[in-house]
Formats: structure tokens, sequence, C-alpha cells
């Protein structure tokens, strides 16, 4: 079993495992109380309920700065590689409402600037550093967009008053690559001699791109304001196909958690 498949059940698992843990916590309390105490709570949990309705779905937008670690040598990535994320969260009060599970589905986007070259072969694919002496280029860059499901552990320290809390939200993140694509301006770098005539280049559809991917998450903020770390667990190329580059993002997330 190599370690991508591993990390893949490992999340599996953690999906199957909260959701028998709330179906039984939910179960277990419904059978310990009395009757006239279950119909009492049961009028006090429709009027929480009613009032908790409007802000059990949580938009969020993350302006993020993309990173790879594990670069090949010679290879380097622009201080300016930006994306944006955008998640709807369904909120799920676990202890009280100071501590939730929030679950969904979103976009993410993650665009890397960097200067090589990436040459896909039948079975793989390498990134080969472009020389700045032989050419001269005004954009290069790989972006990946991917269809995701967080599920996020979350506290908040005064969750009734959402523009007045502190909170923490610890999560992990499967995705699904819907696009990968290659996006080159500059002089054609077919010519070796580095004298070739401006060619704008869009390659879509990168073969050694993983399919899938895994990773944690972290923010942290007060009121509508986050910080906000992705860590990918998974790397960027297909095992065996390419260099294994691992990407993480950093940035700022705006929301109503």
């Amino acid at each position: 079993m190599n370690n991508i498949f591993s990390i893949r059940l490992f999340g599996l698992l953690v999906f199957v495992l909260l959701g028998l843990f709330l179906g039984s916590l939910t179960n277990f309390k419904a059978q310990a109380q009395p009757p006239a105490t279950a119909n009492k709570q049961s009028k006090i949990t429709a009027k929480g309920l009613n009032k908790q309705l409007d802000t059990r779905e949580r938009l969020i937008f993350e302006l993020t700065h993309d990173r790879w670690q594990n670069t090949p040598d010679g290879v380097k990535t622009k201080w300016y590689n930006r994306g944006f994320n955008a998640f709807v969260l369904y909120d799920y009060a676990l202890i009280g409402r100071n501590l939730s599970l929030g679950f969904g589905g979103g976009i993410a986007n993650n665009n890397i600037y960097n200067n090589a070259k990436l040459v896909n072969l039948d079975t793989t694919a390498i990134l080969v550093p472009i020389s700045d002496s032989l050419y001269q280029y005004k954009k290069n860059k790989l972006a990946t967009s991917w269809f995701e499901i967080p599920l996020e552990l979350r506290f908040r320290t005064n969750p009734d008053k959402i523009n007045k809390t502190f909170k923490i939200a610890l999560g992990l993140r499967g995705g699904y690559l819907l696009d990968s694509k290659i996006k080159y301006k500059g002089e054609d770098l077919t010519n070796t001699a580095g004298t070739g005539d401006n060619v704008f280049i869009k390659t879509k559809r990168l073969p050694h791109i993983s399919k899938y991917r895994l990773g944690y998450t972290a923010r942290v903020g007060y009121a509508n304001f986050n910080l906000f770390w992705y860590q990918s667990l998974t790397p960027l190329f297909k095992k065996g196909e390419g260099p294994d580059i691992i990407p993480f993002s950093i940035g700022f997330s705006f929301n109503s958690l």
C-alpha cells in the first residue's frame, strides 16, 4: 500500500468515524431523556434551531500566497504567486455552540509563477530551468483548479456574537482536479539560440498532475477576518511521474465562521 493510498484511506476513515460518532451521539441523547424532558428539550431546541438556521451556511473566501516545497535544483517560484478559493460550509454544533463541525464544498485555484519549462514526456514530467541569459519572458505559470470538500473542527469563544468572537478551525480537505494548465508569454523556448520571436503558449490538461489531493488546514482569527494555512499531504505530480513537489498556501480568509 503506497503512501498516497494510505493518506486517502485515512481521510475516508475520518469522515466515516465522525459520521458514526455524530449518529450515535444523537441516538444516545434521544434514548437517555425521559419523555417529559425530551418534549421540553425539543421545544427549546426548536427555538434555538430557528435562530441558528440563518447562520449555518457559511460563505468563505480565501486569498492565498501559493508555494512549492521540494523543488528541483535551479527551479524557483516568484513572490507574487496567488490563489483564490471559495467555499460554502454547513455548521453542526457538537458541544453547546462553542465547538462545532463544519463541512461543505467549494473551488480552490492555485497559481505558481516560476522560472522552469514543464516538459511532458510519455511516462513522466520534468521541470527544466529557463536560462535568463538566453530567454526573456513576461509570464510563466502553472495553474490548477480543484473541487474540494473541507471538514473543519471549529472553536468560537463567543458564538452568539459573530462579529466579536475569537475563533480557530483545524481540518482536512480532499480535492479532485478540475483543470491544470501552463501559460507562457515570452521568447520562443524551442529556439536554442535564444533569439526567437515572442510567443504565447497555453497548454491544458497536464497529464502527469495528480488527480486527487488531500491536505490539512488551519484558520485563526477574530470576527470575519482570519489567517489561513493549507499544507498538502500529496505531491503535485502523480507518484513516479514527476518531481516530488509538495504545495502549500498561506493567506487570509474572510467569512462568517
